[in-house]
C-alpha cells in the first residue's frame, strides 16, 4: 500500500493552519481512521480541524479521527487551524504521520515537505559563510600567534619520551576521526622529532611549537598543552595531506591558549536517545577541537536516560515513548515510538573516555519542570489535589514540574542526585532549572500552602525555594551546581558554588556576572543558524565581544547545531565533523585570546556517596488492584546446533525493569504488578535439560510465594528446544496454571516464529503474537496482551485460545512482512480482532530449525466468542497455506558464489546459514575465505571466536578463525595488519578485509553496533553480516541487498535438514 500525507501552510488568525491531504495511492479501501502525527509546530488552545475531530494533543502529539473513509486511489482534506506559532521552515512541519484503524492495525504515512505560501522563497541556505585561506595552515581553532617562515610538505612526525604515550593517544583519535587518513605520527622510525618541554610560564593548557628542519619542540605547562599542541601537529599534517591548499610549517612559532576556561558542547539526548557509539563519537571531535566539557542533557520530558540502582526499571520506563502509553511517540518516532537509555557500564566507559581525552563530562538532570518521563514513572510527586492540564511547558506538556510542596519530592531528588555523583565522581552536577511555566503550582494546594507559610509569591519563588534545598544537597556530596539561568530568578540561589548557564541573551550573561555568579556563556541565538541564517556568526562575535569578563566558558547549546540536530530530528542522525560547522565556531571562539580574562571553569568535587536502599514505588490503592505476576522464558534454539546452551547464556531481568517490559500503565489499569524473572539468550543450540529444570523450578517457586495471583502474564518466545522434552512451554505453562488455578487469568505474548501447541492453548486464557517481521512491534504486542488481560479482571467476558495447526514450515526469512504475500497476512490480522467476539488474531510462523513433533505453523485466536475465534481461526490457517506456493525471501538470494557475484558495491552480503539471531552458531569463516580469495574489499561482521580475541589481545599478529565453537566450516588464517579492541570485539585489518571478531556470539543488525566500534559503513564497499532478513537499520541503507545461502545451523536449504520427528506431511518437506 502507498499512504502519503502532503502538507501546506497558509498564514493567518492564530499563526496560520496546516492543510492536510492523506492520499492513498493504494488497491486497498481503508475505513475511518484516527490520523496521528507529531510536529513541532503545534495544535494552540481552542484549535479546529475540519476533516475531522481532534481526539488528544500531547506536546507534539496530534490525534484526529477523520470524517470518512480513505477510499483506494482517494484523498482525505484535514485543516488544523489555530498553531502555537508559525513554521520558520519545512522541517517544523508534520515530521511523521500514522492511521490507527478501527481493528487496531496502523498504516505508516509517508510524509512530504511543508509547502509554504506561494511566492515565499524556498531551497538551500547557507549556514557557513565561505572560508579565506591567509595561511595555509589546517588549524582549528586558529592560534593566538602565528609566526612561521616557511611551509612544505608535511613529514612524518615521531613524538619522544614524553611525548610519545600522548602522541599515541592523538594518532588514535585520528585513526578514529579518519579511519582512511595517513597517521599524523610514529613512535619510531624516520621522521621529524617531536620534544616535549615543560614551560610552567605559560597559560594553562597552552602550547608553544617552535619548528626547525629536523626538529619541533612542543613547550608546554601541563598534560593539557601537551594534548593540544600534539592535536594542532595532527590537524596541520592532516590537511596538509588532504587537501592541497594546505602546507607545514617548516620554521618559525605557534603559540596559543584558550580564552576560557570551559569549552563545552551541550548534547541532549533526553529528546531524542543516541547509542552510546554516537557520544564517544561526539567525545573524540570534542577533542580533536580542544574542547573540554561535554554537558550531557540525560533527562527531560521526552525521556530519562540515566540508569537508577533505588529505582530499579526507571530508565527503561520513562526511557520508553510508545502509542498506548502516557507519553506516545513524539518528533519523528513514527508509530513504534522509542525507547534507550544508558547502562552503569556504558557511563563509565563514555566518562572514561572524555577523562582520558581531557574532558569532563557533567551529567544534567533537568529539574524541576521537564520531568514528564520522571512524574509518569514515580508515584507520589505530584499533589492529587492540583487539576490536570492546569498549565503546560512551552513544549506543551501537561503539569510537567516537581511539586516543590512534597517531602516525597526532595526524597526522590535526593536519591538520584545521590546516584548520579556516584556515577560521574568529581564533575559539577547540573540540576537544569529551565522554563518552569509561570502558571506552574498555581492551582496546587500544597504549593499555595508552601508559598503562604514562606512568604513566597508565583512559580518563580517557589522553583528558588525548591532550588536551595537542592543545592544544599549537592554542597551534601561535595559537589559545585549548575544550572540555566533561570536558576538566578525568583530570588535566586547562592552564587558561592553555583555556576550558570546563560542562554536566554547576551545580556543575562551580563547581568548574572554582576550578581555574582561564575558563568557559562551559551548564546544559541548566535552560534546556532537555526534557520541557515549564515549572518547570525558574525553578529555572535560581535555580541560576545562585549562581555570578555563571563566568568566560566563558552559552551554550544544543542537544539539547533549538530549535536542539537541529531538531538531532535530523530535517533539516526550520524554525527561528523566535517558537518559539525557549529562545534567548529564555538571552538574558534573558544580559542580566541583575552588578555586577563578569568580562566575559572571547574567545580572540583571530593567524597563518593553510596546508593540509597532500593525502594520499589507502589502505587495508591495497590491493595485493591488485581495481582498480576509477570515473567517468562525467551528463546529460540536449533536443534542441529553443537552448541548447548548453558545458564551463562541466559540475561535475567526482574523488578521493575521487568514491569516495564510491557510498556502499559499498570496502575490505570487496575493492575498491581508482581514481578517474577524473565530469562532471555541470544537465539542459539538446545538448552541444556538441568538448565531448563532450574530456570523452572525456580520460576515456579517465586510464583508460589506470590499466591494469591488474579492472573499472570508470560512473556516467552515459544521456540525452545530442550533434549528430552517434546514442549518445554507447554510444560512451563501448564505448570503455572496448576499453581495459580483454575479462575486466575494468563495471558502470553509469543514471537510469531514460535510453536504451539494443544497443552499451550489449554493453559492459557489470552494468546498474542508479533505481527511485524523483523520485529518491530514488541512492546505492542506485550501491552496487547496486559489490555487483555486486564479487561478480564476487570469483570469482561473472559476469553479463551482457538487455533488451527497449519501444516507448512518455511525459514523466518520468507516470514518478511515487508514484502508479500505476509505483508498482506499479517496487515489484514487486525481485520479479525474488530470482529464481534474475536479479541486477538494471530499467525505463527513457527521455527523450521527444530527437528520437533511440534514444529508446525498455526492460526492461533483469542476469542470471547468460541464460535467467532473458531471461524477466524480457520480462515486465517486457509489464508496462509492457499498462499504457501508464494513465499519467497525478501531481498535476492542465491548460492554464496553468485551471491558474490550479484553484491556489486555497495551492498550488503547476509550470510544466512549462520545467522545467530536464528540459532546459527555465528563462527564460521566460510563467506571470508571466499571473499579473501576474490580479493573484495569487505567488512565482516562478526565472526564468534574468542579464543582469537584473546589472542590479538596478547599481541598476536596472525590468527585463525572459523569453526571455534564447533559450527564447521573452513579455518581462515588472518595476517594482523592493524587491530583495534573495542569492549567484547576485536576490529582486524587484513589485507583487503576489515573483520570484527567477537568474544561471544551476538549479531551486528543496528548502526549502533558499528557506531560503537568506529566503522563508517558509508566507507564499506561490501558488508557481510550474519543474518536471514536485514534489520530495519540495515534495510534502510541505500545498498544491494543479497542473502547467501550458506551452511550452518539454519541453512536455508530445508531438503537437507535432517527430518525425523516433524509431523508428516509437512510442506515444503513433503509436497
Amino acid at each position: 500500500m502507498s499512504l502519503r500525507l502532503e502538507q501546506s501552510w497558509t498564514p493567518g488568525d492564530g499563526h496560520g493552519a496546516f492543510h492536510l491531504t492523506l492520499v492513498n495511492a493504494g488497491g486497498e479501501d481503508l475505513p475511518a481512521a484516527r490520523l496521528c502525527y507529531s510536529s513541532q509546530t503545534r495544535l494552540a488552545e481552542g484549535a479546529r480541524t475540519d476533516g475531522g475531530r481532534l481526539v488528544r494533543t500531547f506536546a507534539n502529539h496530534v490525534e484526529i479521527d477523520l470524517a470518512a473513509p480513505l477510499p483506494a486511489g482517494g484523498t482525505l482534506q484535514v485543516v488544523c487551524d489555530g498553531l502555537t506559532h508559525p513554521p520558520k521552515n519545512r522541517t517544523q512541519g508534520v515530521m511523521a504521520a500514522w492511521l490507527e484503524l478501527p481493528g487496531g492495525g496502523v498504516r505508516v504515512l509517508e510524509v512530504g515537505d511543508l509547502v509554504p505560501p506561494e511566492g515565499t522563497p524556498r531551497g538551500p541556505v547557507t549556514d557557513w559563510p565561505e572560508g579565506r585561506i591567509d595561511v595555509p595552515l589546517g588549524l582549528m581553532p586558529w592560534p593566538a600567534r602565528v609566526e612561521v617562515d616557511g611551509f612544505g610538505s608535511p613529514p612524518l612526525l615521531i613524538p619522544l619520551h614524553a611525548a610519545a604515550a600522548p602522541g599515541a593517544a592523538v594518532a588514535a583519535l585520528h585513526r578514529r576521526l579518519f579511519p582512511a587518513a595517513p597517521a599524523p605520527f610514529a613512535l619510531a622510525g624516520p621522521g621529524t622529532e617531536v620534544v616535549a618541554e615543560a614551560d610552567p610560564a605559560l597559560s594553562a593548557e597552552g602550547y608553544r611549537l617552535a619548528f626547525s628542519p629536523d626538529r619541533i619542540t612542543l613547550a608546554h605547562p601541563d598534560e593539557a598543552g601537551l594534548r593540544h599542541g600534539l592535536i594542532a601537529l595532527a590537524q596541520m599534517t592532516h590537511a596538509a595531506r588532504t587537501d592541497d591548499r594546505f602546507a607545514f610549517p617548516q620554521s618559525g612559532t605557534i603559540a596559543d591558549a584558550p580564552r576560557f576556561g570551559w569549552r563545552g558542547c551541550h548534547f541532549d539526548v533526553a529528546r531524542n536517545f543516541h547509542g552510546a557509539g554516537t557520544v564517544l563519537r561526539l567525545i573524540d571531535i570534542l577533542a580533536w577541537l580542544r574542547m573540554n566539557r561535554l554537558h550531557w542533557h540525560l533527562t527531560d520530558d521526552e525521556g530519562w536516560r540515566l540508569p537508577s540502582r533505588a529505582f530499579q526499571g526507571l530508565a527503561d520506563l520513562a526511557g520508553t515513548r510508545a502509542r498506548g502509553t502516557e507519553t506516545p511517540p513524539q518528533y519523528a518516532d513514527g508509530p513504534e515510538g522509542q525507547s534507550g537509555s544508558y547502562t552503569e557500564a556504558e557511563v563509565a566507559q563514555i566518562r572514561d573516555h572524555a577523562a582520558a581525552l581531557g574532558i569532563t563530562v557533567m551529567p544534567e538532570l533537568d529539574i524541576p519542570g521537564h520531568v514528564t518521563a520522571l512524574l509518569h514513572a514515580i508515584p507520589g510527586l505530584t499533589d492529587p489535589d492540583e487539576p490536570a492540564g492546569s498549565y503546560h511547558s512551552i513544549q506543551g506538556y501537561p503539569n510537567n514540574a516537581l511539586n516543590p510542596a512534597l517531602p516525597r519530592t526532595y526524597e526522590v531528588v535526593e536519591t538520584l542526585l545521590r546516584e548520579a555523583a556516584e556515577l560521574f565522581p568529581g564533575a559539577p552536577l547540573h540540576v537544569g532549572s529551565d522554563e518552569v511555566d509561570h502558571h506552574s503550582w498555581q492551582a496546587s494546594p500544597a504549593a499555595l500552602a508552601l508559598a503562604a507559610r514562606e512568604g513566597l509569591s508565583g512559580a518563580a519563588e517557589l522553583q528558588a525555594h525548591f532550588l536551595r534545598k537542592v543545592q544544599g544537597m549537592v554542597r551534601d556530596l561535595g559537589r559545585g551546581m549548575g544550572a540555566w539561568d533561570e536558576a538566578a530568578d525568583g530570588g535566586g540561589v547562592d552564587p558561592d558554588g553555583t555556576l550558570l548557564f546563560a542562554w536566554r541573551s547576551k545580556e543575562k550573561t551580563a547581568e548574572l556576572i554582576a550578581a555574582g555568579y561564575d558563568v557559562v556563556a551559551t548564546p544559541g541565538a548566535g552560534l546556532l543558524p537555526r534557520h541557515g541564517d549564515g549572518r547570525r556568526v558574525g553578529r555572535a562575535r560581535r555580541d560576545l565581544g562585549g562581555h570578555r569578563a563571563a566568568r566560566g566558558g563558552l559552551c554550544l547549546r544543542s537544539g539547533g547545531g549538530a549535536a542539537g540536530r541529531a538531538g531532535q530530528a530523530g535517533r539516526r542522525a550520524g554525527l561528523h565533523l566535517d558537518r559539525a560547522p557549529e562545534l567548529r565556531r564555538t571552538a574558534e571562539r573558544d580559542g580566541l585570546p583575552a588578555p586577563g580574562a578569568d580562566r575559572r571553569g571547574g567545580l572540583d568535587a571530593g567524597r563518593r556517596q553510596g546508593l540509597a536502599p532500593c525502594r520499589r514505588a507502589v502505587p495508591a490503592g495497590a491493595d485493591a488492584m488485581k495481582r498480576v505476576a509477570i515473567g517468562g522464558l525467551h528463546t529460540e534454539c536449533s536443534s542441529y546446533s553443537p552448541l548447548q546452551q548453558t545458564a551463562a547464556d541466559f540475561t535475567r531481568t526482574e523488578g521493575d525493569a521487568l514491569v516495564a517490559m510491557a510498556p502499559v500503565d499498570f496502575a490505570a489499569l487496575g493492575i498491581a504488578p508482581v514481578p517474577l524473572f524473565h530469562d532471555r539468550s541470544v537465539p542459539g543450540g538446545p538448552v541444556a535439560a538441568e538448565v531448563f529444570a532450574a530456570q523452572r523450578t525456580e520460576f515456579m517457586a517465586r510464583l508460589k510465594a506470590a499466591l494469591p495471583l488474579d492472573g499472570v502474564l508470560l512473556l516467552m518466545h515459544g521456540a525452545m528446544f530442550v533434549p528430552g522434552t517434546d514442549d518445554p512451554e507447554g510444560e512451563f505453562i501448564a505448570e503455572v496454571r496448576a499453581i495459580v488455578g483454575p479462575d486466575a487469568v494468563i495471558a502470553g505474548a509469543f514471537d510469531l516464529h514460535g510453536q504451539v501447541t494443544q497443552d499451550i492453548v489449554d493453559a492459557l486464557d489470552i494468546f498474542a503474537a508479533y505481527r511485524t517481521a523483523p520485529h518491530v512491534d514488541v512492546p505492542e504486542t506485550r501491552a496487547r496482551a496486559a489490555r487483555m488481560l486486564a479487561a478480564a479482571l476487570a469483570g469482561g467476558p473472559r476469553p479463551s485460545v482457538h487455533w488451527r495447526p497449519v501444516p507448512l514450515l518455511v525459514p523466518g526469512e520468507m516470514s518478511s512482512t515487508f514484502v508479500e504475500p505476509c505483508a498482506a497476512l499479517y496487515a489484514a490480522l487486525p481485520e479479525y480482532d474488530a470482529r464481534e467476539g474475536v479479541e486477538d488474531a494471530n499467525l505463527m510462523i513457527g521455527y523450521v530449525w527444530a527437528d520437533s513433533p511440534r514444529a508446525t505453523a498455526a492460526a492461533v485466536v483469542t476469542a470471547t466468542n468460541p464460535a467467532a475465534g473458531e471461524r477466524a481461526a480457520e480462515e486465517i490457517a486457509k489464508a496462509y497455506w492457499d498462499a504457501r506456493d508464494r513465499l519467497a525471501f525478501d531481498m535476492d538470494a542465491a548460492p554464496l558464489a553468485e551471491g558474490l557475484d550479484a553484491a556489486q558495491a555497495p551492498a550488503i552480503l547476509a550470510d544466512s546459514g549462520d545467522n545467530p539471531t536464528a540459532g546459527g552458531v555465528g563462527d564460521r569463516a566460510d563467506v571470508l575465505e571466499a571473499v579473501l580469495a576474490r580479493g573484495l574489499e569487505a567488512t565482516f561482521a562478526g565472526i564468534a571466536d574468542p579464543a582469537a580475541v584473546a589472542a590479538l589481545e596478547q599481541g598476536a599478529r596472525e590468527v585463525e578463525v572459523g569453526g571455534s565453537l564447533g559450527g564447521g566450516g573452513p579455518r581462515v588464517r588472518l595476517s594482523v595488519d592493524s587491530v583495534t579492541l573495542a569492549a567484547d570485539c576485536a576490529v582486524v585489518t587484513s589485507g583487503s578485509a576489515t573483520v570484527v571478531l567477537t568474544r561471544r556470539r551476538r549479531p551486528f543488525h543496528d548502526l549502533k553496533d558499528f557506531e560503537a566500534l568506529g566503522i563508517d559503513l558509508g566507507a564499506v564497499p561490501l558488508l557481510v553480516v550474519k543474518s536471514g532478513y536485514l534489520s530495519p537499520d540495515l534495510r534502510a541503507l541505500p545498498r544491494r541487498q543479497v542473502m547467501a545461502l550458506t551452511d550452518g545451523a539454519v541453512s536455508q536449504d530445508l531438503q537437507r535438514l535432517e527430518n525425523l520427528h516433524r509431523p508428516r506431511p509437512t510442506w515444503p518437506f513433503q509436497r
